[in-house]
């Protein structure tokens, strides 16, 4: 299980969020939605837990957490969003795992969601999890599938849509699961706070 996200630092994440409710609340939010993945990943039985973290870790706080969580730390390599994807499945992969990366600013994801990623790996080069915006909050291999991750406009809504067509083209066999929602805009923040229990 690899859990991307970036640090937890003032002004630096959840950026798009932060134009409406301010830098403080958009890290409050970030750190929630943090710890929620990184226990919702340590609860899938037999998976090493790996929190790959973009940014420096200058107070600890992500070392932290991946302890409390009995997680491994490890940093994001790569320019953009996909080749850092791809770096950190393509390491595992060579370790003899089968990796399941998933994003940070999922609230709905479960523990279940990623028992299903891993059995559908079973039967699939690939596993994703489309999410409403256009993107995926999950990613998982049991190969090399570079082309899921090349010449895609990384944060726009065309993004599941451009990695069907490559996986197509380069004749990958893949599954997707169920639809989720990832918290990006104020909207998306009032979905999270009309929740019975917001993470």
């Amino acid at each position: 299980m690899i859990v991307f996200a970036r640090v937890p630092q003032l002004g630096q994440v959840k950026t798009r969020l932060a134009r409406s409710v301010g830098d403080e609340e958009a890290l409050r939010v970030h750190r929630s939605l943090l710890g929620r993945t990184v226990r919702v990943a340590a609860r899938v039985e037999g998976a090493r837990v790996r929190l790959c973290i973009a940014g420096e870790d200058r107070n600890g706080e992500c070392t932290a957490l991946a302890a409390v969580c009995g997680a491994q730390l490890a940093s994001q390599q790569g320019a953009d969003l996909g080749q850092r994807m791809r770096a950190s499945l393509s390491g595992a992969l060579a370790e003899g795992l089968r990796p399941v990366l998933v994003g940070s600013d999922c609230p709905e994801l479960t523990a279940r969601d990623l028992h299903d990623a891993f059995e559908a790996l079973e039967q699939f080069d690939a596993v994703f999890a489309p999410t409403e915006d256009g993107g995926y909050a999950l990613v998982g291999a049991r190969r090399e599938i570079a082309p899921a991750f090349e010449r895609i406009a990384w944060g726009g809504p065309d993004v599941m849509r451009a990695t069907r067509e490559r996986l197509g083209d380069a004749g990958i066999g893949w599954r997707e699961l169920r639809t989720l929602w990832d918290l990006d805009q104020f909207d998306d923040y009032r979905r999270w706070r009309s929740l019975d229990a917001p993470r």
